[in-house]
């Protein structure tokens, strides 16, 4: 054979291959666009149902903090995102599991302290320092990693009966393997994040003054 009929053969591999992997790709990424879709669907129903129940307990948001999970990030839609409810006339707030739904209501009075843990490390928390530009605000600092495999919000409650609540943002599973913290999408939860504990912060920081 020719060394022409050895380059054909060669490149008629490599043609293969790249329409394989190709193939491969628009696959993938279409497996991941419906789970996501399907991780939304149910963020939006679980959301429209802690709503209903919490209006059958006299329970009016007046303020909604909205987190972005590793799906609901992709959108604009924030009926898509998850929620941190609060009433500010009653001084309640209402915090939202998006795995099974349940709906627990505590008073401001019943807010200890929160830890944002990021990669399996308390990442900044109640008592953490204070970045971000001139005003102190507690930060969600970044993590020497490049690569964010877990990220979640653990809020802590003077209850018995509920000691705890968390919002898991990007977790270490086969849907998601985790977030580039170079990316826009990473930033964009951590953003929301950020908002979400400052707002958590000055209600901390409100009940510390009342008690003086």
């Amino acid at each position: 054979m020719s060394v022409s009929g050895y380059v054909g053969i060669i490149l008629a591999v490599v043609f293969v291959g790249l329409i394989g992997g190709l193939i491969y790709y628009v696959k993938t990424v279409d497996k991941a666009n419906k789970q996501w879709q399907t991780v939304m669907n149910k963020n939006e129903q679980i959301g429209k149902d802690a709503l209903k129940y919490l209006g059958n307990h006299n329970f009016t948001p007046s303020h909604i903090c909205y987190l972005s999970d590793y799906a609901s990030v992709r959108t604009t839609e924030k009926s898509k995102k998850q929620m941190l409810c609060v009433d500010t006339e009653k001084e309640k707030l209402a915090f939202i599991n998006y795995t099974n739904g349940e709906v627990t209501i505590a008073d401001f009075s019943q807010l200890i302290n929160y830890e944002v843990y990021e990669n399996g490390k308390t990442d900044s928390s109640s008592s953490g320092v204070v970045l971000g530009g001139s005003v102190a605000v507690p930060y969600v600092t970044t993590a020497t990693q490049e690569q964010c495999l877990e990220l979640k919000l653990l809020i802590r409650l003077d209850s018995f009966d509920k000691p705890h609540v968390e919002y898991i943002l990007i977790a270490n599973t086969l849907l998601n393997g985790g977030a580039d913290k170079s990316k826009s999408t990473y930033r964009a939860i951590r953003d929301e994040l950020q908002q979400t504990v400052s707002y958590l912060e000055m209600i901390l920081r409100k009940q510390k003054s009342n008690k003086q």
